[in-house]
């Protein structure tokens, strides 16, 4: 026995790190074999394991893509200048409301608007315009994009101004003008625009924004020139035509602005010679200055029509030949000026110039035409801006015409430009000027049909109760208009009287009792008199009587209650009392 007490006949087993030789042997005699098996085996294990890893990486939750945000491409897009890339942008908005970014998103939307704004004709410019200033008022309020709140403020001062607000852009300007003092000039030059385009006019202020300019040394030669012409155009606007050519004559020989200084010296002289044609012994400078005027106008007017010294130039040159009486010249340049820009301040004004001396001479249906084309295109109040013309003057001159057919007994012509009237004029202006013309040419009708036997007279006393009729209709939509104010009762009581001279007792009757429920001071006994009258003529005697008797009591000193006296004595007679 060994010393290890192991049988010395007993094999030794074989290390653990020996290899098992004969099972080697045979598994690779079995591969040599069986190759073609081994080898699909192996590849069906490795498609297994591929099959498994790419369902994991397939089913392995994946980062999202980060969308790139709208307003922010946008924003840098305006930076750039790419307009066309910016408004693609906008497509991908969402509602403000659900916007990220509303601020900036009203800003772009914004200068997109002002842009549209800046490139339309007058016409369409302040609708444009009144869209721009409320979407960069939206994102002023909300807080303009950082590095954008001066061009925010800019381009919301020039669409006020352009959509009609000019005090609201003088404030915003005053404001800006404190906290932007970098850009003193650009912001002066606005705030001086602003200021004439107030109502009353701040032509002192406008002036001296002017003059802060001329007097600044770190003003730009180009300022400088824009101030100088502002400044000529707001002493235009003053009637100090002499201190304009003054101002004017300080301008370099050969500017960029030579077409509009020579727009503002032909527009003093012209000015100068109204003002000295009622001089006997002026005539010879009247004479001068319009041919200097003229003269000057000519080459200016044959520019490009998409500049506005041209559009002015073509105007003025009508105004002129017609100082000089040379009317059939100024009626072809005026109509040359309608037709070459449409759409335009200018060009409207040059069909209101040709209504008006087409008027003076008679030719009345062409006038009435032209009027309701002015009528037509200027639209409401704000809606042009033609420089030294306002509104308020179109208004006069419109208003100036229809009285002058009304005095002249033209009615169907007055009650066609009345027609016409809005939006130029407020509604109730409107309405109170067909009502007034319906009126006027009723009581004419009434007045001729007292003279005429009587197959003549019927037919004329139907038409004025018609007008009545109408002049009624009109004066009750100027009561509904007017509901809240003064005027309302006033409104009622014209209605109701033309309604009862045109045979409209319901009407008269209704708008009678509405008088009488709304005026406890004013007309008590009168209207009480004229609700009886529409209610014996609607046979309705009863109500009559009591109204009449009510009238006799309430107001026995009042001029009206002999007429009360009378109608109530026949009511009580057709009941037989």
């Amino acid at each position: 026995m060994s010393s290890n007490g192991t049988d010395g006949n007993t094999p030794e087993t074989p290390d653990a790190g020996t290899p098992a030789t004969p099972f080697r042997a045979s598994a690779l005699r079995w591969l040599l074999r069986n190759w073609l098996t081994a080898l699909v085996a192996v590849l069906a294990v490795v498609a297994v394991l591929g099959a498994v890893l790419t369902t994991q990486i397939a089913l392995a939750p994946r980062p999202k893509a980060v969308p790139p945000d709208p307003v922010a491409q946008a924003l840098a897009a305006l930076e750039a200048e790419d307009y066309a890339q910016a408004e693609k942008w906008t497509h991908r908005f969402p509602p403000i409301e659900q916007s990220a970014n509303p601020a900036g998103q009203a800003y772009v939307l914004g200068v997109l608007a002002a842009r549209q704004a800046r490139y339309a004709d007058q016409r369409q410019r302040y609708r444009l315009a009144q869209e721009a200033a409320r979407l960069l008022t939206e994102a002023r309020v909300r807080g303009f994009p950082q590095g954008h709140d001066l061009r925010g403020r800019l381009l919301l001062a020039e669409n006020l101004l352009w959509s009609g607000e000019p005090a609201v852009a003088r404030s915003l300007l005053r404001e800006t003008l404190e906290s932007h003092p970098q850009d003193k000039a650009r912001l002066r030059l606005l705030l001086a625009q602003a200021c004439v385009q107030c109502t009353p006019p701040r032509h002192a202020e406008a002036l001296a924004e002017t003059e802060h300019i001329l007097s600044d040394p770190a003003a730009s030669a180009e300022d400088r020139l824009a101030a100088l012409l502002q400044r000529a155009e707001i002493q235009l606007g003053q009637g100090r035509e002499h201190e304009a050519l003054e101002t004017l004559a300080r301008l370099p020989a050969d500017t960029p602005q030579s077409a509009q200084a020579a727009v503002l010296r032909a527009r003093a002289w012209w000015a100068e010679a109204r003002k000295l044609k009622n001089q006997p012994d002026a005539q010879d400078q009247v004479r001068q200055r319009l041919e200097a005027a003229i003269a000057v106008l000519a080459p200016v007017a044959e520019g490009l029509p998409l500049e506005l010294p041209t559009r002015q130039a073509n105007y003025l040159l009508g105004l002129c030949l017609a100082e000089l009486g040379k009317t059939q010249e100024c009626l072809a340049q005026l109509d040359r000026t309608r037709m070459l820009f449409p759409g335009t301040a200018d060009g409207v004004l040059a069909d209101l110039q040709q209504a008006e001396l087409l008027r003076q001479s008679g030719q009345h249906q062409p006038a009435i035409e032209a009027y309701r084309r002015v009528l037509e295109a200027w639209g409401p109040p704000g809606a042009f801006d033609h420089g030294w013309v306002t509104t308020a003057e179109v208004q006069n001159r419109v208003l100036a015409a229809y009285q002058a057919y009304l005095q002249g007994q033209q009615f169907d012509l007055a009650i066609r430009l009345a027609e016409a009237m809005e939006p130029l004029f407020p509604a109730e202006r409107q309405r109170w000027a067909l009502a007034e013309a319906f009126r006027a040419r009723a009581r004419y009708l009434r007045q001729q049909a007292a003279g005429l036997p009587e197959d003549k007279a019927a037919p004329a006393r139907q038409s004025a109760a018609r007008d009545f009729r109408r002049a009624a209709a009109a004066y009750a939509e100027l009561a509904k208009i007017r509901f809240a104010t003064r005027q309302y009762p006033d409104d009622v009581w014209e209605a109701a009287n033309c309604a009862l001279e045109g045979h409209d007792y319901e009407q008269a009757a209704r708008l009678f009792q509405e008088y009488l429920a709304h005026e406890v001071r004013q007309r008590q006994a009168p209207a009480m008199v004229g609700l009886a009258e529409a209610l014996l003529a609607l046979d309705r005697l009863d109500e009559a009587i009591a109204t009449l008797r009510q009238c006799v009591a309430m107001y026995p000193r009042d001029i009206a209650v002999f007429r009360a006296r009378t109608l109530a004595a026949q009511a009580l007679a057709d009941k037989g009392q």
